[in-house]
This record gives C-alpha cells, structure tokens and sequence, in this order.
C-alpha cells in the first residue's frame, strides 16, 4: 500500500513473498567501452575484427550470461513459490512486512499469520501518516 507522511514523502508498506529480494541491476554500472585511438588505413581491416571481438566478449556475451541467471532465478522463485505460501498459510512461517521510502528500507518485521501482518501493515501505515516512523537520520515527530 503506498502511504504519504506529514512532509509529503511517498511510502511502500507491503509484506514479502519470499524471504528475499530480487537483486536489482542498473544497466548504468556497467563500465564503458575505452576508444582504442586511431590507426592507419592499412589496418582498418584488422581493427574492425578485433574491435567486432570486444564487442561481442563485452557486450553480448555478459549480455546472454546475465540473461541466463535472471531466467534461472525466476525459474527458482516460481518453484520456492507454492512452498513459502503454504508454510505461511499454515502459520508455521512469518511473514515479512516492510515500510519503504524512496527505494530504502527503513522498518522491516516478522509478523506470523496473514490477518496479523495485514492488521502491522494499517498500524505501520497510520504511523508513517502520523509521523512518528522515523525516515532514515531522523527521529519520530511524536
């Protein structure tokens, strides 16, 4: 559920499926590609080879690489799946329930049974709405 406090800041309050995250990628970490400089016209051909080479090693083969571990840990998230939420329907697992701003986690807890991780979620949201969930570096305004 998303939630706005006092100040006007934009808040997540959600519980967790899995007892982890997705890692995120950011395309723009990745370093760039040097210039190699200029060369003679003689080696034009030779340098396009190795320059098409670079591209494939750097690019396409981290590309595919990535790609593949991405399938695989969706692959393993869909069969973990059915699992967590029986452990959980049965009460025997806990369910993480988490107050987010701006990408940061700032609470995160473990509540056991659905009705009382939903009831954590309205008291974590009216809190956040009154002010007294401290964002990151603050204190409560309670």
């Amino acid at each position: 559920m998303i939630v706005h406090d006092p100040s006007g800041a934009t808040w997540r309050v959600k519980r967790r499926w899995l007892p982890w995250r997705l890692r995120r990628r950011d395309p723009e970490r990745l370093a760039d590609v040097a210039d190699a400089g200029g060369g003679s016209p003689d080696d034009l051909l030779i340098g396009l080879a190795i320059f098409v080479g670079v591209i494939v090693l750097v690019v396409v083969v981290p590309f595919i690489a990535v790609l593949a571990i991405m399938v695989a840990e969706l692959l393993l998230l869909l069969l973990l799946l059915p699992l967590f939420v029986l452990l959980r329907a049965a009460a025997v697992a806990r369910w993480p329930v988490e107050a987010w701003r701006a990408d940061r986690l700032v609470r995160a807890e473990a509540v056991r049974g659905w009705r009382t991780s939903h009831h954590r979620m309205l008291e974590l949201a009216d809190d956040i709405r009154g002010g007294r969930l401290a964002r990151p570096g603050e204190s409560p305004t309670s």
